[in-house]
C-alpha cells in the first residue's frame, strides 16, 4: 500500500480544511442576531459580533441627572461613551461617536437655534439605527405621542421615573442589556 497519506498529510489536510473552514464557523457562530434591527446594528460593528455593552451618550444639562443616568445605564450594560450638556454638543458627538443609544433631555439651555427636539430629528433623519429615549420633565401627552410616532423608543418623565421599565425595554432592543430581574439593586 502506498505511503501517499503521510508525506503529505499536514499540506493535503490545511489545502482541504481551509476552504471549509469560514463557512462552517459563519453558520457556527452563537452571536448571530436575530431581529432585523440586531442584524443591522451586527453590520455596522466590525466582523459582526456583539460587543460587550450598549454605547450610550447620554445628553443631559443637569450634572446629578447625569450621574444617576450613568450610573443606572451602566449597571444594566450600557457603556457611556460621552456625556453632552448641550444639543450642539449633542450632535457633534452623535455624529463622531456613533452610539447605539442616546438619552435625550428636552429642557436645556439653547446653544444658537438647536433645540432638543430638533437634535432628536436630526439623528432619526441621519441615523435611524440610533434608539433613542426622551427624558423630560415636560410631562405633555401630545408631547410623548409625537416624540413615540417620529421614532423614540421611550418617553419618561422627571424626575421619576420606572427604571425597571427602561432596562426591560432596553433589553427587548439589545441582547447584551439586562432585563429588570439581573439588576443588582442595593439595600438602604
Amino acid at each position: 500500500m502506498p505511503d501517499w497519506g503521510r508525506r503529505l498529510g499536514l499540506p493535503v489536510s490545511v489545502a482541504v480544511v481551509r476552504p471549509l473552514a469560514l463557512p462552517i464557523a459563519r453558520t457556527c457562530r452563537r452571536d448571530v442576531a436575530e431581529s432585523p434591527l440586531e442584524r443591522y446594528i451586527a453590520k455596522l460593528r466590525p466582523g459582526g459580533a456583539r460587543t460587550v455593552s450598549v454605547r450610550t451618550l447620554l445628553v443631559e444639562d443637569s450634572a446629578s441627572a447625569r450621574a444617576i443616568l450613568k450610573r443606572r445605564l451602566e449597571a444594566i450594560g450600557c457603556q457611556i461613551v460621552a456625556m453632552a450638556a448641550n444639543s450642539a454638543t449633542a450632535l457633534e458627538l452623535v455624529r463622531k461617536l456613533r452610539p447605539q443609544l442616546v438619552t435625550l433631555d428636552l429642557i436645556m439651555p439653547e446653544t444658537g437655534s438647536l433645540h432638543a427636539k430638533e437634535l432628536f430629528r436630526m439623528i432619526r433623519k441621519e441615523m435611524p439605527e440610533v434608539a433613542v429615549i426622551v427624558i423630560s420633565a415636560q410631562s405633555k401627552a401630545s408631547q410623548r405621542a409625537d416624540f413615540m410616532r417620529e421614532g423614540a423608543i421611550e418617553f419618561f418623565q422627571k424626575p421619576f421615573f420606572d427604571f425597571d421599565t427602561l432596562a426591560e425595554k432596553l433589553s427587548a432592543i439589545f441582547p447584551d442589556i439586562k432585563p429588570p430581574s439581573r439588576i443588582p439593586h442595593r439595600r438602604i
